[in-house]
């Protein structure tokens, strides 16, 4: 009877810390204790409720996101939901360190990868208590699960002795039952993980259980005199968690599996490089970078480079990356040289701030050299954020020498490939094929207009007729002031709009200056000029604004061939024939009309000017009136584009930059034609 008096208190303990508390942690909690996240992060904002809970809010997310995890509460190890019944066929296996590093690592526990993530705070390796839960107490945490089932029986409803002595007798013996296949643990390289993942071994052992330590050490940015603990471990630890973990998951032994892993050890190698510090909840920036510079050599703790660079090209400092990676110097040389056809599996890991469009770019720019200098053969690819530091802006390249592992390239291969549950691990995986290159998948198309811009066949030379020298010269100011006033127009649109504006006025008064220069404009066919700028505009603006200004220009071409007698007009006949049919098409098109805070604010004034003056037009004061309309888009309300999606208080004393944009091209057409009058 002492026995069982024992036992149920026992059990009122167990049922009350594991069942109780986590229905109370798993509800959702009022915002009552919820800090003022820009006031304790030293002015800067994150998405965050309290930096001292955000590991533990983070881990919520995680297992609210997925029904197949469990979590060690009180030791933040997040484990498979079957862990019970897995690890009694497979070997275990677990990995884990400071957080910051998401989705690594909790966000790689399941079937083919983690058995259990151990979560640190922020950048800081969990305790040894932690890490021995998730060797050792997971097992009791399962026992607990089926035990609050068994609650739920209403066969054991009114029986307390008998329930309360089965689990107790479970209590004692459960604690020592590891699997028999053992438990392999994944360690990166730092001095606070080897020592407390190390101590959780040592007493694991101590229990009985068959358990092994890998140490990841894949950085090659710091030479060996730098550190006597050796290379840092970094995202190359990705590697041993997919090719290991489906070791695991098929069965393998703890002993091939630990073989493997040494050997993955050797050609392995891991360069990172930041274009800014991460923000740390609480604390801020970890380093600051001088202006244009980037860090090289960067680790995922937070750490500045080992060396800045002046940023030139993601072309260059990929070249300059994998040149560490294969560095054979004494002081380097972590990784044994390649030969030319050696296959490779590329790791391309977002730090946490930067964009898809910049991995892109970036996969690219490393691909290019490894294939096309250094003749290496990349098999696999995987691109995406797997162990990242926080919002750091910037990447890291890990590169594994598939070749290098004779033995083992087939299984190698096999097991990068073996499926997995793990969604962070799928969203990363390139479809990839190294024998269909990329000039092949490059679908040539003859364009429509390939005739357009035939050369003439001639320049502009002395005796040529002097409206084409006109319209020439005309057309190249124009063209110039558009250039020379981008940086305004863009500093406009980064205020009201997206930025853009300047940047694509640029491109297309780039691109007709250069067909000018090449002689390809059709100056003696006013009609055909009017189709080429269309066409000019429309492919090398793009957006919105190249696809206004294409119709603009479309209009125009189409209503001089539909009146040939037209430019035999005055100038004042033309420029109304001409903006009239250019401004009704942009209305019929884009919807837009005057006082809606565009261009048109400026086109069709000037072209109601035209229309009811009666008198000798007096082209000086339309330059004026062009600029003076531009300036007054600043009092608009916007109610088309962009900036209708701004509040007012954004918009207001800033002009319109399309406004902006259309004005500065009519005031070297109305400055021409004033020249011309005099």
């Amino acid at each position: 009877m002492p026995l069982l008096v024992f036992g149920s208190v026992v059990v009122d303990w167990v049922f009350d810390l594991l069942f109780d508390q986590r229905l109370k942690k798993l509800e959702l909690q009022d915002t009552e204790d919820v800090c003022d996240a820009h006031t304790e992060n030293n002015g800067f904002i994150q998405l965050i409720n309290n930096s001292t809970d955000v590991v533990n809010e983070g881990i919520d997310g995680l297992l609210r996101a997925n029904s197949n995890l469990s979590l060690l509460e009180g030791h933040r190890v997040v484990i498979r939901k079957d862990i019970g019944t897995y690890k009694k066929n497979h070997v275990t296996l677990i990995s884990g360190g400071g957080s910051g590093h998401e989705p690594a690592h909790a966000g790689f526990v399941g079937n083919g990868l983690l058995s259990a993530a151990v979560c640190g705070d922020v950048f800081s390796s969990p305790s040894t208590s932690q890490i021995l839960a998730a060797i050792l107490a997971y097992e009791l945490f399962v026992f607990a699960q089926d035990f609050m089932q068994f609650a739920d029986n209403s066969t054991f409803k009114g029986n307390n002795d008998r329930f309360s002595f089965l689990f107790l007798l479970s209590l004692f013996t459960v604690i020592r039952c590891a699997g028999e296949m053992g438990v392999v643990v994944i360690v990166k390289n730092y001095t606070g993980d080897r020592l407390n993942f190390g101590l959780a071994v040592e007493r694991a052992k101590c229990e009985g259980v068959r358990v092994e330590m890998i140490v990841v050490a894949d950085d090659c940015a710091l030479p060996r005199e730098k550190s006597r603990m050796g290379r840092r471990g970094v995202a190359g630890t990705l590697f041993f968690h997919k090719i290991l973990g489906s070791m695991a998951f098929s069965g393998e032994s703890i002993d091939s599996i630990v073989k493997q892993g040494l050997e993955l050890q050797q050609y392995v190698g891991t360069v990172g490089v930041a274009l800014s510090a991460c923000r740390v909840p609480g604390v801020g920036p970890s380093f600051q970078l001088p202006p244009s510079n980037c860090g090289l050599g960067v680790g995922i703790h937070g750490e500045a480079g080992v060396a800045n660079r002046t940023y030139t090209t993601v072309e260059n400092i990929a070249r300059d990356m994998i040149s560490l990676i294969f560095n054979q110097d004494k002081e380097y040389g972590y990784v044994p040289k390649p030969v030319e056809g050696d296959e490779f599996a590329l790791l391309l890991n977002n730090l946490g701030g930067s964009s898809i469009l910049e991995l892109n770019v970036t996969l690219n720019s490393v691909l290019k050299p490894l294939n096309e200098e250094l003749n290496l053969k990349i098999v696999r690819v995987y691109m995406g954020s797997l162990m990242t530091s926080i919002d750091m802006q910037g990447f890291s390249i890990s590169l594994l020498n598939i070749s290098a592992m004779k033995q083992r390239q087939a299984s190698i291969l096999m097991n990068l490939d073996n499926k997995t549950e793990v969604v962070a691990w799928n969203a990363v995986c390139v479809p990839f094929d190294s024998t269909c290159s990329i000039e092949s998948r490059k679908i040539a198309v003859s364009s429509s207009n390939s005739q357009l811009f035939a050369r003439e066949g001639k320049g502009l030379r002395d005796g040529e007729r002097e409206s084409e020298l006109f319209l020439a010269e005309t057309l190249r100011k124009c063209c110039e002031a558009v250039i020379a006033h981008e940086p305004h127009i863009t500093q406009l649109d980064m205020i009201v709009g997206d930025g853009d504006c300047g940047t694509t006025m640029l491109q297309g008064a780039t691109a007709i200056l250069s067909h000018l220069e090449q002689n390809m404009l059709a100056l003696h066919s006013h009609s055909k000029l009017a189709l080429q700028l269309s066409d000019i505009v429309e492919r090398s603006m793009g957006g919105t604004s190249g696809a206004v200004y294409s119709i603009f220009f479309s209009a125009i071409s189409h209503i001089l061939l539909s009146n040939a007698d037209l430019m035999e007009g005055t100038a004042a006949e033309i420029s109304r024939t001409c903006l009239g049919a250019g401004v009704e098409a942009i209305v019929r098109y884009g919807g837009a009309s005057e006082g809606d805070r565009t261009m048109l604010d400026v086109l069709i004034p000037v072209h109601r000017y035209l229309v009811e003056s009666q008198v000798e037009i007096d082209w000086e004061y339309l330059n004026g009136y062009a600029h003076l309309l531009a300036m007054e888009t600043a009092n608009l309300q916007a109610r088309s584009g962009r900036s209708s999606y701004l509040p007012s208080e954004i918009l207001k004393n800033h002009a319109d930059p399309g406004a902006v944009a259309a004005s500065v091209w009519l005031q070297e057409i109305f400055s021409a034609l004033h020249e011309e009058q005099c």
